[in-house]
């Protein structure tokens, strides 16, 4: 009996199909992250411009590998010419030679096409190789930052915890007091006199929530739950930054701490005895 080639052809459109749904699916789970996070990892213009160089980059894997995979690739190709047109590597292969990296097989691309090729591929590989280098940075730094910097257990008590955070102003030493709490790490380069730049750095947000007055701020923080906490920022005048003090929720109470004095049992009236105009605060989830 004859084997139904044809059955097995449509297997296989239908293995390429499944495949490609797939990695669609993936392609677009990895977009949402990045657009969420890019500017987090790297920070800054540069770092928007890398973060949408590696989104490019992912963007142009993905489909390689669905193209790569309708023209019957094997999967050896389909995963090396995939991966070194998500670098820009393939590219700029292209570029130069006027061939596939994978298969060698001769693309027969203009001029225009090859100087399109060679620009948008270096600018991939410059993202690929910067966005790497950024986050080993970022790690060596977490690595580096979390030296000296003593961990709490939930079993610790404030008064531990107050006594634990040593450093200068009031700034650092609500960060110092929040990684004890947390489990975070504090970065290095975070010194006195301390500011609302280095709050925002540690915390990981790109700005703090505002709070007109107390009661705005303790109905904004009574909703979390008992693993959130964070920095509070009180301002005078038209937006200084006068003090910084921590809060978290603990069994379903909102409890406010000055590392500085320990316990705040009225919040309302420290605000306005420290004559803050207005407040505003970042929450930190704590690691361990």
């Amino acid at each position: 009996m004859e084997p139904s080639w044809t059955g097995a052809a449509e297997a296989a459109d239908e293995i390429l199909d499944w495949t490609a749904e797939k990695l669609s699916q993936a392609w677009e789970a990895v977009k949402s992250w990045i657009d969420r996070n890019a500017k987090a990892i790297v920070g800054g213009p540069v770092g928007m411009v890398i973060g949408a160089a590696l989104v490019g980059g992912l963007y142009s894997g993905v489909v390689s590998a669905q193209e790569r995979l309708g023209k019957g690739q094997s999967w050896s190709q389909v995963f090396w010419g995939s991966l070194a047109d998500a670098t820009g590597v393939g590219q700029i292969h292209s570029a130069i030679t006027d061939q596939d990296i994978a298969t060698g097989e001769r693309l027969g691309l203009s001029q225009t096409q090859k100087m399109l090729n060679l620009a948008f591929g270096s600018l991939q590989l410059f993202g690929t190789v910067a966005g790497i280098a950024k986050v080993g940075m970022a790690a060596v730094r977490g690595m580096r930052g979390t030296a000296g910097v003593r961990r709490a257990t939930p079993a610790v008590s404030i008064d531990e915890m107050v006594g634990m955070a040593k450093r200068q102003d009031c700034v650092t030493r609500a960060i110092e007091f929040d990684a004890i709490r947390t489990g975070r790490t504090v970065p290095t380069g975070i010194q006195a006199p301390g500011k609302m730049a280095d709050i925002l750095r540690y915390s990981g947000r790109v700005r703090p929530v505002r709070a007109g007055n107390v009661d705005e701020l303790v109905e904004q923080l009574s909703k979390y739950s008992d693993d959130i906490g964070g920095i509070v920022v009180g301002h005078r005048g038209h937006g200084e930054l006068a003090h910084a003090f921590n809060w978290y929720t603990e069994k379903g109470k909102l409890v406010f701490v000055d590392p500085e004095i320990g316990l705040i049992n009225d919040v309302a009236k420290f605000a306005k005895d420290q004559g803050f105009s207005k407040l505003s605060w970042v929450s930190t989830p704590r690691v361990f």
